[in-house]
């Protein structure tokens, strides 16, 4: 099962005594531990005698495996996490293996055991098969990029807050497939935000750790909008903010690639649904690159990347960076500011 199935299977369902979990994604993985220790510990200061934890690499199988096969000597059940098999093919990682497989044959009913895995199970895996006679196998794998939208937004209904389209954007680009880090900034979005309701994309550039992104967005929306005073204002507030110029040209150079794709595919007769589909970008990142094409002209495209290439060169060469970034967005916001 996956991650969204173990959670609602935990929630409604008497545990099983047996669980493999492949932990690709570190926090859902954690997020499922932490769902059946709930379900398992009936309180904080009972801790200490109902949830134990043991490391393949550091416990010894066979005194592990006599401490999960006792039971629970507090309350109905115990919660034990075996963490680490299968991270490394040493001697420890075998006996630990073998152990299982021979646990799992008459577990328990008094211990809940989740045994997590760094690779995951083949379905004819024997330890698999042997665990999901008794159990189940959950895979807690990374999710897609595109999926980090909805995962936010779940996270912030679940906190009583709702999150702007362009807040969620930023945080999507921010934490790319980031889970662990994705949650961390949204916990500091809902404390800053206190009892507003709504996420905006003001909150997110104030309280992010790395906004850098977010703010080279805003550059390249007024560069493409053909506003040059606005833009060299932004600029100039980048670099002053430490900012290094390197990374400002390689956004800008990403947002710009996509700004060309879109005006090259609109110019080929493809829908906007089409040119959003193809980019592959959050709704409101596509909806910008579709309204920075329409300024754009196919014969200018070429002209663009060699602006683009020329800055590139030069702050690499050793000219002065800050100075080839200046002219680069000049130049840039000329594109964009000639009548069509």
């Amino acid at each position: 099962m996956n991650y969204d199935a173990a959670i609602s299977h935990i929630s409604s369902d008497d545990l099983k005594p047996l669980y493999l979990v492949y932990a690709e994604e570190d926090w859902l993985s954690k997020d499922v531990l932490g769902a059946m220790k709930r379900r398992i510990v009936e309180a904080p200061e009972h801790e200490s005698l109902q949830f134990f934890t043991y490391d393949v690499d550091h416990d010894s199988a066979e005194r592990a495996m006599t401490d999960i096969a006792s039971g629970a000597f507090f309350g109905d059940r115990k919660f034990c996490v075996v963490r680490n098999l299968r991270r490394t093919e040493k001697a420890a990682s075998r006996d630990w293996e073998q152990a299982l497989i021979a646990y799992s044959q008459h577990p328990s009913p008094g211990t809940v055991l989740a045994v997590v895995l760094t690779k995951p199970a083949k379905p004819k895996d024997v330890l698999r098969t042997a665990f999901e006679a008794h159990g189940a196998y959950i895979t807690c794998q990374k999710l897609k990029r595109n999926d980090m939208v909805s995962r936010a937004r779940k996270y912030a209904q679940n906190h009583q807050k709702q999150i702007e389209s362009s807040a969620a954007w930023a945080l999507e680009g921010m934490a790319s497939s980031d889970l662990t880090l994705l949650h961390n900034e949204l916990d500091k979005l809902i404390a800053y935000t206190g009892s507003r309701q709504t996420i905006s994309l003001a909150d997110v550039t104030s309280v992010a750790s790395d906004a850098a992104e977010i703010r080279v967005f805003d550059l390249s929306d007024a560069i493409t909008q053909g506003q040059g005073a606005q833009a060299m204002d932004m600029l100039t507030q980048l670099l002053r903010s430490g900012e290094q110029p390197n990374r400002i040209i390689y956004f800008l150079t990403g947002n710009m690639r996509n700004v060309a794709r879109a005006c090259h595919l609109k110019s080929s007769g493809a829908t906007n649904k089409d040119i959003a589909q193809v980019l592959g970008l959050h709704p409101f990142a596509a909806q910008k690159a579709l309204q920075a094409a329409s300024r754009l002209k196919p014969s200018q495209i070429a002209d663009m990347y060699e602006c683009i290439l020329w800055a590139d060169e030069a702050q690499k060469s050793g000219h002065d960076a800050s100075l080839a970034l200046s002219s680069m967005v000049l130049e840039l916001v000329r594109f964009f500011s000639r009548k069509q």
